[in-house]
Formats: structure tokens, C-alpha cells, sequence
């Protein structure tokens, strides 16, 4: 008995905390009943709309259809209350809805409140909103905004934020892209762009390519980390600097070319790219990377290209991979750091353009080495000289092309 007692205690308990505590309901002038906490219970008072149950549930608005306004002012117990925010999740789901008016009371909008409401065919934010959290319209599109907002970067607008098809720009120069807001898959960035700011589509799942015009020359800080579903991204030759995680986890990424502009690549940049096999590096003067922030690190890269712009290979470019098979190396490469490619135990074939041999020590490449390395017509004696670190990593192994 008291077994079953404590049993339906504990259903009751859990019961009650799935429920989201709102103060009161209103049905509003377009028909809809919304659910409101207070917020202030002085003047001025204010209320914030919130899910009627818990946001785990993501059903509080579902049925809601057609056109919502959101009036300014709502009032109960005979007391007048300021609309001032939206909450986290409140019309998340909202398939049915296929517009909504916001007030200009509205100074907050919270994360995911409006995220999958696909029906939409377009959403006015007022410049009142100054805050808007991550994802808060994901699958929205036409978003209208002219105001500033400051938010989390996560597919949320901000820093004086001017709209137009999506993109979020520092103001109406269109030079500096801060965020995207639209829902399409495939993304021609506008020619205007010079630079792609930190974590501007951070998050965005369901991108899977997206097109950089030759105008842009910086790509931000974790610009498009976790974008799983990004299979192909084009660097344009311009572009001199790649943040700080700017791929990590972008898991769908199979290739990527680091173009000859690219001065300096930020700590961990693809990291985690689990489909990332092809590298093709043409950076001139890429900058060595720290011991610890491998741009590459995790990553299953099979095959390396250096391209024949490439004199010298940066230090730790290239970490702890056991994926790599098949490496070639371009006609002006004069030297390899130490250890660049010695935990490289799967390597098969090493190609070099290079007529003369580039300056190597004892421990750029694995040793013992089974692979096959082929080299220019004419370059054999200086490659398999008794005393080239080249004849002694590839046991003879040399062939010409």
C-alpha cells in the first residue's frame, strides 16, 4: 500500500512540474487565447507570453492558425499590463500560423519562439526588440527588421542588425554579415560582403551549401560551425583569414580548399569534420599553428594535395591522423616542418613535383615507410641519394613520373 501511494505521489509531482506556471489568460482580437506571467507587478506593469505547458512538451500554441496579433496592452483583475516580451519556445511548432503582428510594447523576443513555424509567410519585428535569442526564427522567412538587437549568435540577430532576404548585416552597407535568419538550404551570399562575422550560421542544420563571393576576405570565429548538413562550401581566393572553430563539427563537409590567400587559419577550424577526407592547401603564407589548436584535428583526411603555390608547409598543419593514404606535394615546396606526417601510418603513396628535394629532418615522415614515393623525370639521384632523409624514409621505394 504504501508502495502504490508513493508511486502515485511521485506521478503527481512529475505531473505538476511539466506544467509551465502562467498567471493568467487572455483571448486576444484575432480569436487566440495566449497565456501570460507577470513580470513587473509595479508601474509599469509588464507580462511576457509563455508556453502554457512545459517547453518539453513544445505543444503550448500548436493548434493556433491563421493570423495572430499580439496586442500591446492586455489587462486583468482590472490591471492594465505592457506586453513586453515573447518567451522561450512560446510558438515554436505553430505550423498553422500565417502571420503575426507584434507590438511595438515587445523589447524581447526568447529562443526558438517562433523556430519551424513554416507557414509564415512573413514576420514584422518591431525596432522596439532589443533582444532576440538563438534560433528564434529558424525556418521563418521574410524576416522584416531594421532595429538592433543583441542576442545569442546561434541564428539570432545582432548588433544593429539590418535585414534583407535573410541576411543580417552591421547596417545598411551590407558589408558585414552578422547572421542569417532565412531557412534555405543553398546560399549565394551577396557580392557586397566583405566579411562573414563570429557564429553567423552557427547552428544552421540544415544548410547544405553555400557560395562565398570573391568580395569577402575574413571568415569569423565558429562562422559556421555545427552546419551538419553543409556538404559543400567554396573559399574564395581573397579570403586571408578563417577563425577560430569557423567548421568545426560541420560533419557532412567531405572536401575543402584553403585557398593561396589565406594568411592565417584560427585553432580547431574544422575540427570534428567526421566526412572531411580531401584537403587540397594552397595558402603561400599561412601562419604555423599552435601546438594544440591543429585546425584539422579529428578529422579522416585520406588524401592531401599541396599546391604548387606552397613553398613551405606550416607547423601542425596535419596531427595525429592515421587516415591519410595518399599525399601529393607541389613544385615549389622547399621544406616540411619536423613531424608533420610522422603518426601518418597509413600513408601509400607520396607524390612531389618538386624537382629538387624539399629539406626534411628524421622525423617528418613514419618510419619504417612502405610507401611508394614518385618523383620528377631526371630527379631520382638526388632523391635517392644514401644520404637524403627521402632515400631512407622510402627504403628505395622511388620511382619516376
Amino acid at each position: 500500500m504504501k508502495k502504490r501511494l508513493l508511486s502515485l505521489l511521485l506521478f503527481v509531482v512529475v505531473g505538476l512540474s511539466a506544467v509551465q506556471a502562467y498567471d493568467f489568460s487572455v483571448v486576444v482580437p484575432s480569436g487566440q487565447t495566449l497565456y501570460f506571467t507577470i513580470t513587473s507587478n509595479s508601474a509599469p506593469y509588464t507580462v511576457e507570453i509563455i508556453l502554457p505547458q512545459s517547453k518539453s512538451s513544445y505543444i503550448g500554441y500548436k493548434k493556433l492558425t491563421g493570423n495572430l496579433v499580439i496586442p500591446s496592452t492586455v489587462t486583468y483583475q482590472e490591471r492594465t499590463y505592457n506586453v513586453t516580451s515573447i518567451g522561450d519556445y512560446a510558438f515554436n511548432f505553430c505550423y498553422g500560423l500565417t502571420s503575426v503582428s507584434i507590438p511595438n510594447s515587445v523589447t524581447a523576443i526568447g529562443k526558438y519562439a517562433f523556430a519551424y513555424c513554416i507557414c509564415l509567410a512573413s514576420v514584422s519585428i518591431p525596432n522596439s526588440v532589443t533582444a532576440i535569442g538563438r534560433g528564434a526564427f529558424s525556418w521563418v522567412k521574410n524576416i522584416i527588421y531594421n532595429g538592433s538587437a543583441i542576442g545569442s549568435p546561434w541564428g539570432a540577430l545582432s548588433h544593429n542588425g539590418f535585414v534583407e532576404n535573410g541576411f543580417v548585416y552591421s547596417d545598411n552597407t551590407k558589408t558585414s554579415l552578422l547572421a542569417y535568419i532565412g531557412s534555405d538550404t543553398n546560399i549565394t551570399i551577396p557580392n557586397s560582403v566583405t566579411s562573414i562575422g563570429d557564429w553567423t550560421f552557427a547552428g544552421c542544420n540544415y544548410l547544405i551549401s553555400v557560395t562565398i563571393p570573391n568580395s569577402v576576405t575574413i571568415i569569423g570565429r565558429g562562422a559556421f560551425s555545427y552546419c551538419r548538413g553543409l556538404t559543400s562550401i567554396t573559399i574564395p581566393n581573397g579570403v586571408t583569414s578563417i577563425g577560430n572553430s569557423a567548421f568545426n563539427r560541420c560533419k557532412d563537409l567531405t572536401s575543402v580548399t584553403i585557398p593561396n590567400s589565406v594568411t592565417s587559419i584560427g585553432d580547431d577550424a574544422f575540427e570534428y569534420c567526421s566526412s572531411l577526407t580531401t584537403l587540397n592547401f594552397n595558402a603561400i603564407n599561412c601562419d604555423n599553428f599552435s601546438s594544440g589548436g591543429y585546425p584539422f584535428f579529428n578529422c579522416p583526411i585520406s588524401t592531401i594535395n599541396i599546391g604548387d603555390s606552397v613553398q613551405q608547409i606550416p607547423n601542425n598543419l596535419i596531427k595525429h591522423n592515421t587516415h591519410l593514404t595518399t599525399l601529393t606535394l607541389g613544385s615549389n615546396l622547399t621544406s616540411i616542418p619536423a613531424n608533420t606526417f610522422s603518426a601518418c601510418s597509413s600513408l601509400q603513396s607520396v607524390t612531389c613535383f618538386s624537382k629538387t628535394p624539399p629539406g626534411i629532418d628524421s622525423s617528418v615522415f613514419p618510419y619504417p615507410n612502405t610507401a611508394l614515393l614518385s618523383i620528377p623525370h631526371g630527379s631520382i639521384e638526388s632523391y635517392s641519394s644514401p644520404t637524403s632523409y627521402w632515400n631512407m624514409f622510402f627504403n628505395g621505394r622511388i620511382s619516376e613520373n
